[in-house]
C-alpha cells in the first residue's frame, strides 16, 4: 500500500511499461482490472497505521539486488525512498551476480528484485512462483486455497472457467501479497527495412526468427 508502482514504471523505465497485478497486461483479459486488486491503492497513512498495529513501526530490512543489473537497483532505490515516507528504513545489499543466484538458492536473503517471466498462459505465470513447493517459489510461500485455485486452472480446458479461476487466485496473492509485483516493461525492436518474418510479442518474440529473412 506504500509502493508508488506508477513511480517506479515513470522513474526506471522512463514510462516505458505498465503497472501490473500478479497476471500481466499482457496476458489480455485473464488479467482483473488493477482497480479490483486489494491493496494496489497508494495509501500510505493505512501502511503506516497497519506497520503500528503489527508492532513494526521501526521496520527495518534489506533488499538483495545483482548489481550488474542496473534496473533492479533503482527500483529498489525508488523503493526505499517510498518506504522512508511511512518511516520503513531499507538497506540495499548490492551483491554480483553469481551471489544474487546462490542467496536465491539457500533463500539467504530477507526480500529482493528480480523479474518473473509470465509467459503466454497464467499458469506459466502463477504456478511455479506461487504453489507450495513451485520451482521458483523462493518466497516460500504456502496457501491451500491459492494451490487448489492454480491446480484447478491446470485441469480445466474452458476458458471462461480457468478466467474465473485465475482472476480469483490473483485477488487472493494480491491480499496477501507473498511478493510485490510492480510492472511489466515495454521491449522495444529495431530492424531495417530490408528485414521481414520478425514478429515481436509479449512471449517467445524469438519464436519467428527461423522465419525472418533479411534482403539485399
Amino acid at each position: 500500500m506504500a509502493i508508488d508502482r506508477q513511480a517506479i514504471v515513470d522513474a526506471v523505465f522512463f514510462g516505458a511499461g505498465q503497472v501490473s497485478g500478479p497476471l500481466v497486461p499482457t496476458l489480455g483479459d485473464w488479467a482483473n482490472p488493477l482497480e479490483d486488486l486489494p491493496n494496489y491503492a497508494l495509501d500510505r497513512d493505512a501502511a503506516k497505521t497497519l506497520l503500528e498495529e503489527a508492532g513494526a513501526a521501526d521496520l527495518t530490512f534489506s533488499i538483495t539486488v545483482g548489481a550488474n543489473r542496473t534496473e533492479f537497483v533503482n527500483i529498489a532505490l525508488v523503493i526505499q525512498d517510498q518506504l522512508k515516507e511511512i518511516g520503513v528504513t531499507v538497506e540495499l545489499d548490492q551483491v554480483e551476480w553469481g551471489t544474487f543466484i546462490e542467496k536465491w538458492i539457500a533463500r539467504d536473503f530477507q526480500s529482493f528484485v528480480s523479474f518473473n517471466g509470465s509467459g503466454n498462459d497464467p499458469d506459466r505465470a502463477l504456478f511455479p512462483a506461487i504453489t507450495t513447493g513451485g520451482s521458483v517459489n523462493a518466497f516460500q510461500f504456502s496457501d491451500a486455497a491459492i494451490d487448489d485455485l492454480l491446480q484447478q486452472g491446470r485441469e480445466l480446458s474452458d476458458h471462461d472457467a480457468r478466467r474465473a479461476v485465475y482472476q480469483e487466485a490473483e485477488k487472493l496473492i494480491a491480499e496477501q501479497a507473498p511478493l510485490i509485483f510492480i510492472a511489466t516493461r515495454t521491449a522495444h525492436f529495431a530492424t531495417s527495412s530490408n528485414v521481414s518474418g520478425f514478429a515481436p510479442s509479449s512471449s517467445q518474440t524469438w519464436l519467428t526468427l527461423p522465419q525472418t529473412t533479411v534482403g539485399e
